[in-house]
């Protein structure tokens, strides 16, 4: 064989080893998928002709080449058809288009009988410096121009997609087949040179690797960056073939030219070197093309690890679109977010009025994303028939182009669905990588916010429910102060209409007057009385929203009067209110703050009445008697002997630009072990048969910490009472 025959003939090898390989590897990534389907069956009969043609140029008689050549050939029917079937497929035009590719099937079928007949193909015979090559029959022509036709209309929608396709994304896409198939088709093309014995022949087995360029070039980005990495592709083929040509050229040259010992010790070398070297280039051509795309996904991972320390779906649903309206950026984004059998548009940015609002939880696009992970929105888009037609709807207007499900416990939280990037680059699978670490983080962010959402509603019910039961008790207590401020008000108003009805008979003297005035000003004031203590009720329950200036004296006076329809016998416990009236105001809502020092009134009137009975069952006559020691007996120095009386004192003093509020009880007290678990949900120290949630210690916190950014201090001792200081904003 000459070097001509050796280049030749290396040229097939090549293009037909590489696509015997892209073809399972592309077929095997996604045997369901259309387009993979597709390429796999053009791929073939690319790699049939040119693994049958390295027979034909190595045959030794007419005849062997013959056979060869029309085997070959039987590939190359189909090749303008099968790329015509990959084009539209690759398009998702194929029901478009059935009526056209069912004939062009026909018309291959047609042309591979011929092969039968020497209407196709005569022959073989030298050409040039090869020993044999086809010669055409007149079915031949027939054929050319059918290939002409058919690889130049493919050519065409190709074209069309470029210049007319859905988004940058779509044409990119078209215009990377579009060269990669003209940079093929020209290099094999001139393989008609020698069909038709038209010079030059010297550079056709150098544009014969075009074929393999191609071929790799698609594989590799359908398969592995989907068509959208398309400068990583061109490399890595471009050193792929520099470094396996340098590796193959330069042994088949050395044994051309008669240097067969030499040629045996390059190829010895250069093929245990190559593989290192490609992998050493590779890496570096990485790092260099994918230097801005690393840099920005390592910002987003950073960021998203923030999502966690966020507590309100609300936070987190807006800090998912920042990221990636802003972080990658993306042109528009949408997050919807799973609600009572659907899942609901929550934020979005950019064209959001091109996304629909809601999507059923049943659609067949949930279910898919679901089994799948984060996707390309365009591969729901050749998928089942049944998630097709759920799928059409959505993205018939949408700018999607990527869509990532925030998957927690086999259940889906949210969908994200993300347009094309601002800057027009394309995703990458390592995007679809990054993006399915940051939707488990978030979906981890939003469980958790989830349950601390509902949690606080349960509370807030419970609180509400508890403070309803409070209203409850002290309409109790209400309808006996009511009466101990009507019975004076009826006996003053009979006393007032005795001394109106005598003065009808005679003229009523300026005693009498001034005695039934007093009568009157006395039913005034018990009227204003009962009006105080409807009032006190009515403000516990009022608005809870409004913050005003508040007197911290009045607020306190609000809250013992309050507390004193609770007291069973009125009187049994001393208010010392020593408050200065003259303090600042703080800002705050006086229903809420009313609320809290209600709360810690209650808790120590609790304590002191559960103290009192211990204190009032303890034999005094023999302090240090344990068997007849009770709750707070062993807190009673053997000197005490004055009888027990509950007691709050409240006190306030100005501290920088905050109110310091301190309420004082001798009662029970907290136990030391009990003290970190204070402002701990459904954490009570009352006793077992005392009803309480645990929540007003809990809430109390939560009003003054998170409503009126203000602060909570608790120190006790157990047996001597409790101490609260409470500091609120002026």
């Amino acid at each position: 064989m000459n070097f001509y025959e050796i280049n030749f003939t290396t040229s097939y090898v090549f293009n037909a080893v590489l696509l015997i390989v892209l073809t399972l590897f592309v077929y095997s990534r996604n045997p369901k998928n259309l387009v993979n389907r597709l390429f796999a069956l053009y791929s073939l009969c690319l790699a049939g002709w040119s693994f049958c043609s390295v027979f034909m140029l190595m045959s030794h008689s007419e005849q062997t080449a013959t056979f060869w050549d029309k085997l070959c050939l039987t590939g190359v029917v189909f090749i303008p058809t099968t790329f015509f079937h990959f084009v539209c497929g690759f398009q998702g035009n194929v029901n478009s288009f059935r009526k056209l590719i069912r004939a062009s099937y026909m018309v291959s079928i047609f042309f591979l009988f011929a092969l039968l007949t020497p209407y196709f193909i005569v022959g073989t015979a030298p050409v040039y410096q090869l020993r044999f090559f086809s010669v055409p029959g007149p079915a031949y022509y027939l054929f050319i121009l059918f290939f002409l036709f058919l690889s130049g209309y493919s050519l065409l929608l190709l074209y069309r997609g470029v210049r007319e396709g859905r988004g940058n994304l779509e044409k990119q896409k078209n215009l990377l087949l579009f060269r990669a198939t003209l940079l093929g088709y020209i290099g094999t093309s001139l393989n008609y040179n020698l069909v038709f014995r038209i010079p030059p022949y010297e550079l056709i087995p150098y544009a014969n690797y075009f074929l393999g360029i191609y071929g790799l070039i698609i594989a590799y980005a359908i398969v592995k960056y989907r068509l959208m990495d398309i400068r990583l592709a061109v490399t890595k083929a471009g050193l792929f073939l520099g470094v396996y040509a340098l590796t193959l050229g330069v042994p088949f040259y050395l044994f051309a030219i008669g240097l067969k010992f030499y040629a045996l010790l390059m190829a010895i070398a250069l093929a245990s070197v190559a593989p290192g070297i490609y992998s050493r280039l590779k890496k570096q051509a990485e790092d260099k093309l994918l230097e801005e795309e690393k840099a920005y996904q390592r910002i987003l991972l950073e960021t998203a690890e923030t999502f966690t320390s966020q507590k309100t779906v609300d936070e987190i649903s807006k800090s998912i679109i920042d990221l990636f309206s802003k972080g990658i950026p993306a042109k528009s984004s949408a997050f919807y977010l799973f609600d009572e059998e659907k899942f609901v548009l929550k934020n979005s940015s950019g064209d959001s009025a091109r996304y629909t609002a809601v999507i059923p939880a049943d659609s067949p696009i949930v279910a898919h994303l679901q089994w799948t992970g984060a996707v390309f929105a365009d591969e729901l888009r050749v998928v089942s028939a049944q998630v097709k037609e759920g799928v059409a709807a959505f993205f018939k207007e949408s700018p999607a182009v990527v869509a990532v499900p925030f998957v927690r416990n086999s259940q889906v939280l949210g969908l994200l669905f993300l347009g094309e990037r601002l800057n027009n680059a394309l995703y990458s699978e390592r995007d679809l990588g990054v993006f399915k670490v940051i939707a488990d983080q978030s979906a981890l962010a939003i469980e958790n916010a989830l349950y601390v959402e509902d949690l606080e509603r349960t509370q807030e019910k419970l609180v509400e429910s508890e403070k309803m039961a409070t209203i409850g008790f002290l309409v109790g207590g209400l309808a006996h102060q009511l009466k101990n401020r009507l019975t004076p008000l009826v006996f003053n108003a009979e006393f007032a209409s005795r001394k109106v009805q005598k003065s009808r008979e005679t003229p009523m003297s300026p005693a009498d007057c001034d005695e039934t005035l007093g009568y009157l000003e006395k039913i005034q004031g018990s009227v204003q009385a009962t009006k105080d203590v409807i009032n006190g009720i009515l403000n516990y329950a009022s608005d809870r929203e409004t913050k005003n200036d508040i007197s911290v004296k009045k607020l306190v006076d609000a809250s013992i009067e309050l507390m004193e329809f609770k007291i069973d016998p009125p009187g049994s416990v001393i208010f010392e209110n020593t408050i200065d009236p003259h303090l600042p105001p703080v800002k705050g809502n006086f229903a809420q703050l009313q609320e809290v020092v209600f709360n810690i009134i209650d808790n120590a009137y609790h304590s002191m009445m559960e103290k009192k009975a211990g204190y009032d069952g303890f034999d005094k006559s023999n302090p240090y008697d344990a068997s007849t020691f009770t709750v707070g007996a062993p807190f009673m120095a053997p000197g005490e002997r004055t009888p027990y009386q509950p007691r709050i004192v409240f006190s306030a003093v100005p501290e920088g630009n905050t109110i310091r509020l301190t309420i004082t009880d001798n009662g029970l007290g907290v136990k030391e072990e009990d003290m970190p678990r204070l402002f701990t949900p459904l954490f009570s120290t009352k006793a077992k048969t005392k009803k309480g949630h645990g929540l007003g210690l809990y809430v109390m916190k939560q009003i003054i910490e998170k409503n009126h950014k203000g602060r909570v201090e608790f120190s006790s001792r157990y047996g001597h009472g409790v101490t609260v200081e409470i500091f609120l904003l002026t």
